[in-house]
């Protein structure tokens, strides 16, 4: 798998494309129970699904400026993935193959083979928050 970035307003993060694909799947997974509340929810939802189903090294992009261009939006993800961060520190050390197997819909012989460690998906998470509200200080992270 190749890298890719994370824009938002002029800072990116650098990551492996299976940290920005599990996250676009469990951001979709997340907003789809906001999209009657917010209905600018849905276009943003088909892409980023793309995205994640995209499967071209250094490719991903979440392009979050373009769906993400009011505060409230922009409050609204960050709620998400502070969900996401929650839920993924519930699975503890590793999560389970089979979990990222189902989310990702992958299937033999592209599949998982082993629990991953959390804290890949942990750290992307961090710096995606930091990068949303703002606090992202260098204009490009590496995680």
């Amino acid at each position: 798998m190749g890298h890719s970035f994370t824009t938002f307003k002029e800072k990116h993060i650098r990551s492996k494309d299976s940290k920005v694909e599990v996250w676009l799947f469990l951001i979709v997974e997340k907003a789809k129970y906001l999209m009657d509340q917010e209905p600018w929810l849905k276009e943003a939802i088909a892409h980023w699904q793309e995205q994640a189903e995209l499967s071209i090294n250094g490719c991903i992009k979440p392009d979050f400026d373009t769906y993400l261009v009011s505060e409230h939006h922009v409050e609204i993800m960050i709620g998400i993935c502070t969900s996401i961060q929650n839920d993924l520190n519930r699975f503890g050390k590793y999560i389970p193959k089979e979990y990222l197997n189902n989310l990702c819909g992958y299937q033999p012989p592209y599949e998982i083979k082993q629990d991953n460690d959390s804290e890949q998906y942990l750290s992307y998470g961090q710096k995606l928050l930091d990068l949303l509200s703002g606090n992202q200080v260098v204009e490009c992270e590496n995680v």
